[in-house]
């Protein structure tokens, strides 16, 4: 089970810097571990469906109704990363932390920060190229480390959302016109 002090250390051990024992330390490690870590795990939380962060739920209604071109609002879940789906509409907006809509019930699917001890391996293998490559510059002043990392990062996300992606099964044809001509 990682911590996310561990995640930062392994992303500096990877670019030569000693390890951290907490985002509260001194030096140039501490400052980009400490500045950088949360919102570049975000970062790579929204960018796919990772299934260790995806979740499902009914929202809430909220009591105000909306100024004008929607009936409803409900209440995003706080620390919702992106919305992926809203069910049962196609016609919403989402304004701050509300969907608006003209339905009376509303369902989404969405991201959420999930924390580093429900990540599989291949996510925080993922996570520590982007940290190596977001603190190389920083702590190490060398670009050249920088780029090596940042693309490290770009071949191996093709490679974690192949695994990830392994974790759900494939949505059947539910029909085929080409099909459903010849009969």
């Amino acid at each position: 089970m990682s911590t996310d002090v561990q995640v930062a250390s392994n992303a500096l051990v990877r670019i030569g810097a000693n390890p951290i024992s907490s985002f509260s330390e001194g030096g140039a490690s501490g400052i980009a571990a400490s500045n950088l870590y949360e919102i570049t795990v975000k970062g790579v939380l929204s960018e796919y469906p990772w299934s260790c962060s995806k979740a499902k739920r009914q929202l809430a209604r909220l009591t105000s109704v909306p100024l004008n071109d929607y009936q409803y609002a409900f209440q995003i879940p706080s620390g919702t990363l992106k919305v992926n789906r809203v069910f049962g509409t196609s016609n919403y907006k989402i304004f701050q932390d509300a969907i608006y809509a003209n339905v009376s019930e509303m369902y989404i699917d969405y991201q959420f920060r999930a924390r580093e001890e429900t990540w599989p391996a291949y996510l925080q293998i993922l996570m520590e190229y982007k940290l190596a490559s977001e603190f190389a510059l920083i702590v190490t002043n060398n670009e050249e480390q920088n780029m090596i990392y940042d693309t490290k990062y770009e071949r191996y996300v093709k490679k974690a959302k192949f695994l990830d992606a392994q974790q759900t099964p494939n949505d059947a044809i539910e029909s085929s016109p080409y099909r459903d001509v010849r009969s």
